[in-house]
């Protein structure tokens, strides 16, 4: 009796909800031309954004480049001070040399 009772409730609910989406939902299969209008609308913004989002993109692998290249140009001056740098202590302690043997020499 109670497993009936429950089963006779549960189907009332249903139908209850079926019979509320039904009538919610309105008689027209068309849609309003405010809702036509709204839909054109979100399109609209959506590929907007869609448009903006891709220029970001783009924008963002442009900056993403010149990131590599300036890290590139980076590294090669880098090394080339390092270069100079080797020159220059060379050159130092061949003045140094020389200087020692202009000296030690008198």
């Amino acid at each position: 009796m109670l497993n009936t009772l429950k089963r006779a409730t549960g189907v009332a609910l249903v139908s209850a909800l079926f019979l509320v989406m039904v009538l919610g939902t309105g008689c027209t299969k068309m849609a309003t031309q405010e809702q036509l209008d709204q839909l054109e609308a979100l399109r609209d913004e959506a590929l907007g954004a869609e448009a903006v989002r891709d220029s970001l993109r783009r924008e963002k692998a442009d900056l993403e480049a010149q990131i590599a290249q300036k890290q590139a140009e980076l590294q090669a001056v880098q090394q080339e001070k390092e270069k100079v740098a080797q020159r220059l202590k060379e050159r130092q302690a061949k003045q140094a040399a020389e200087m020692q043997m202009e000296g030690g020499g008198k």
